[in-house]
């Protein structure tokens, strides 16, 4: 992610310039996909809003060019479905889920999270 250094903002238009830097040295939908607010990148720092801006200003600079993924890390099961919910609207074509972190798991609990996602969404 590109942050303002003074006012520790979003830089949404380093992120648009950077997509299309990257468009335009041969990166599209044949060889690339784009993660916006990863789980080894920014998101623990920004909020839900920053995340959603940053997703829509790269989706939005990448038009539909080269798929979009929009981390969704939260050890809320709420707030994952409040993030797939709006990668969905923004464009996103993934979402990128990681167990809850913080919090010790097992594979099953992991499971047992992306059931109680998937539940929400086909109910």
């Amino acid at each position: 992610m590109f942050f303002d250094d003074e006012e520790m903002s979003l830089d949404v238009d380093s992120m648009r310039q950077n997509v299309q830097f990257l468009l335009e040295r041969g990166f599209n939908a044949d060889n690339s996909t784009l993660l916006v607010g990863g789980a080894a990148g920014d998101f623990s720092t920004m909020s839900i809003a920053e995340r959603v801006r940053a997703a829509e200003a790269v989706v939005d600079a990448s038009s539909g060019r080269i798929p979009i993924v929009m981390g969704a890390q939260t050890s809320s099961t709420r707030e994952l479905v409040e993030l797939v919910r709006h990668a969905e609207r923004v464009g996103a074509e993934f979402v990128q889920i990681s167990p809850p972190f913080y919090f010790s798991h097992t594979p099953e609990d992991f499971l047992e999270y992306l059931i109680a996602l998937f539940h929400f969404f086909s109910s």
